[in-house]
């Protein structure tokens, strides 16, 4: 069976595993399935894997200025980027305005570790311009499908998998990669209550 071929569709950017299924144009494989059918059992094998409902919400969240790195690796290699950005924000006596969080842009079940992308940071109030690695970027009010894991970080995939599924269902598309965005520390709480918050920005087809 030929191995199916993902693209995203004209105007979309994201590039994820998930964005790719879901919303990307699927080729015909050599068994001649259609799209809705290859699509449909996609979401299926989720569920039987996760076996986990997770409540989503529709909600518009505030703009905000975010200083950022880009990391090339392994995802877990990130975590002393956040310590890099909240130490380079003291420095510029830049007050951190809300929780770290990350973009994470390859599936490592399809990517080599060492090219795995993302992209951390942290929300800031202030002036500031990029610096080095650090970049500074303002993100605009959105429109975002939310949803909360509580549990280890490396298990967050079942919040994924609810927003696109809770995406597909109401006829919404998404405007970009999804975003992890972490409520508690793991230095003050034990691994099975950190809560990890994931939104995805979407707009009505």
């Amino acid at each position: 069976m030929t191995k199916p071929i993902f693209e995203p569709i004209k105007g979309y950017q994201c590039k994820c595993l998930h964005c790719r299924v879901i919303y990307g144009l699927l080729a015909e494989n050599a068994s001649g399935k259609n799209i809705k059918t290859l699509r449909g059992r996609y979401f299926n094998l989720l569920q039987l894997r996760d076996g986990i409902s997770m409540k989503v919400n529709l909600k518009k969240t505030e703009p905000m200025q975010v200083a950022v790195v880009s990391h090339v690796g392994p995802y877990g290699q990130v975590g002393k980027l956040y310590e890099e950005i909240a130490s380079w924000l003291t420095q510029k006596r830049l007050k951190i305005a809300g929780p770290p969080f990350g973009w994470f842009y390859d599936n490592p079940q399809q990517v080599p570790t060492h090219q795995l992308r993302s992209e951390v940071g942290f929300p800031f109030k202030g002036e500031a311009k990029p610096e080095g690695k650090i970049n500074i970027k303002r993100i605009p009010t959105q429109v975002v499908l939310s949803t909360t894991h509580k549990g280890p970080y490396r298990e967050v995939g079942p919040a994924y998998t609810a927003l696109f599924q809770y995406a597909d269902e109401k006829g919404y598309i998404p405007l970009g990669c999804p975003m992890e965005i972490y409520l508690n520390d793991p230095a003050k709480v034990p691994e099975t209550e950190l809560l990890t918050e994931v939104q995805l920005p979407i707009k009505k087809k």
